[in-house]
């Protein structure tokens, strides 16, 4: 399996551009002691240098569509609120492989959601594997993401291409909203489906303090089905987004009669 690792690490960097250079590090916890590998060996990200994409996040809101019936279209306000952390903080990658789920424990304000989204090494294409979607509970105490508390189980998703310079959006977008049990924490992970390996951009910037790296094993000899108790990453965060859908109605303060002719008076 070390062998393996090798290899694939060797393979990753006759892919990078002539513009940076990789190198294979092991993940450390947040005590700075290395990852353990459980039954797989040491587990190892790729630091890349050389490669900062400024490449903004694209926040699309598609409005004003027209429908055949009222069931077709959202007729409640909803204004666009986002958390994560931008492509520009991204310096290493998060291997993935034989249905691994890397994901990041985060924190819901409102609890309508709207989009997730994460990238994918540029130099990733194509690859023609699904990407499975799920969000689970997180313990209250501990901050360890339960994967017997499963909340949301796929989509799966298929973005095999890139354009070999940005970073690869891969976008889960709900509509309507994906209405989450309520406010607290949760982790999101995106799941190899399955067989395949890949890479998902991260940060050891620390510029999210809400949440952190975790990583779900190998399931493709189970058929990718399910989550296995994820390895703690938290010395890293996800480059991700989401946005949740927040209503503007709920979300305006009250005024009093009296307040009201005090602004106007």
């Amino acid at each position: 399996m070390h062998v393996a690792r090798d290899a694939r690490a060797a393979g990753r960097a006759a892919r990078t551009p002539a513009y940076g250079w990789s190198l294979a590090l092991p993940l450390p916890h947040r005590s700075g002691k290395p990852t353990p590998g459980g039954q797989s060996g040491c587990r190892t990200m790729t630091l890349r240098r050389g490669l900062r994409p400024g490449w903004p996040l694209l926040l699309a809101v598609v409005t004003g569509a027209l429908s055949a019936g009222p069931s077709d279209a959202r007729s409640d306000p909803c204004n666009l609120v986002s958390v994560g952390v931008d492509t520009s903080y991204a310096d290493n990658d998060v291997g993935v492989l034989c249905g691994e789920a890397p994901g990041e424990t985060f924190l819901a304000a409102d609890t309508l959601v709207h989009s997730i989204t994460v990238w994918r090494d540029a130099v990733e294409t194509p690859r023609g594997v699904g990407f499975k979607l799920w969000i689970t509970r997180v313990d209250s105490v501990s901050g360890i993401p339960r994967k017997d508390q499963v909340v949301l189980e796929g989509p799966v998703i298929y973005v095999p291409f890139g354009d070999g310079v940005h970073p690869i959006k891969m976008e889960y977008l709900f509509d309507p909203p994906f209405a989450l049990p309520g406010p607290g924490r949760y982790w999101f992970a995106v799941q190899d489906y399955c067989g395949s390996h890949w890479d998902l951009l991260v940060t050891s910037q620390n510029v999210y303090p809400d949440g952190g790296l975790w990583r779900s094993g190998e399931t493709c000899l189970d058929g990718c089905n399910r989550l296995r108790q994820p390895d703690d990453l938290s010395a890293y965060d996800l480059v991700f987004t989401i946005e949740f859908c927040r209503d503007t109605v709920t979300a305006a303060h009250r005024t009093s009669w009296g307040q009201l002719k005090t602004i106007y008076r």
